[in-house]
């Protein structure tokens, strides 16, 4: 199987009684990594007790922590607070992954690329990403819409640069007017036509995918599990999704086993919980 290369950013999320290491790429790289697959980090953290936490935490959860810098900034952190399950952000600025430098080397053979939109609020990593993009054919872009970081232009500019694009009915407005799934896909297909598949996450609905090339649009069965919390669902969504298209699984296949471990994590408060052996071999 192919590697996957991940940047973005790693950050510790702080809850009302504990912190817990977060950030979509990193909880990619994680759940990525937890399934069987190889996952490269290029992100960075701080020279301080939290950086070498996440230090700790990169490597305990099987990622190759090579690519990931030390920097003079503190360590991206973040106050979560949860509300009916569904959490709301004070994401603190420039700190490590502001600044996320390029790798002097890089492996080759990635399957894709990951990236989100959080760490591209500054200049200093969009660089590192543009840099990034020539080296994977295959790009998955998780928009994470995190106000006030949104920045139009850039946004396009990440949106024109992926082959797949995974957003949530939540954010669906801040790229075209949303009326219904089918007219949202196909509107974003129109203006972006270097997308060829969208994973669209629904919530308590659950997940679809739509093909491009097929003009399909697949459903995932909806969740069964009461949620603690959301944190970390959609991210295992997307690791699980890239694993499965890594192997050549069927898109149904696939669908149903994300939607299995997205139905685990939200009984969690952890975005990466520990996989037990009967999930995992439900879902690989």
């Amino acid at each position: 199987m192919k590697k996957l290369l991940v940047f973005g950013e790693v950050l510790f999320d702080l809850f009302e009684e504990k912190a817990e290491i977060g950030g979509a790429p990193f909880n990619v790289a994680a759940h990525f990594s937890a399934l069987g697959g190889t996952a490269e980090f290029v992100s960075a953290v701080g020279k301080d007790a939290l950086g070498q936490k996440a230090l700790e935490e990169i490597k305990s959860c099987g990622i190759d922590p090579r690519y990931v810098a030390l920097t003079d900034a503190p360590t991206g952190y973040c106050k979560v607070t949860l509300q009916d399950g569904t959490p709301s952000y004070d994401l603190k600025r420039d700190v490590a992954y502001d600044q996320i430098p390029f790798p002097a080397e890089l492996s080759a053979d990635y399957g894709a690329l990951y990236y989100g939109s959080l760490s591209c609020r500054s200049e200093g990593s969009l660089k590192t990403l543009r840099k990034l993009f020539p080296l994977c054919k295959e790009r998955f872009f998780d928009i994470n819409i995190r106000p006030p970081f949104q920045d139009r232009d850039v946004m396009r500019e990440l949106l024109f640069s992926a082959t797949t694009l995974k957003i949530s009915r939540e954010e669906a407005g801040e790229i075209c007017p949303y009326y219904n799934e089918e007219q949202y896909l196909h509107d974003v297909i129109n203006e972006f036509s270097n997308i060829q598949k969208i994973l669209f996450t629904m919530d308590k609905d659950g997940s679809l995918l739509y093909d491009k090339r097929s003009d399909t649009i697949l459903y995932a069965p909806k969740p069964q599990a009461t949620p603690l919390s959301t944190v970390g669902a959609g991210d295992s969504l997307s690791a699980c999704y890239l694993y499965h298209t890594f192997k050549g699984s069927s898109p149904e296949h696939t669908l149903k086993a994300c939607s299995k471990l997205a139905d685990y994590v939200i009984t969690h408060l952890g975005a990466v919980p520990p996989l037990t052996e009967e999930l995992k071999q439900q879902i690989v």
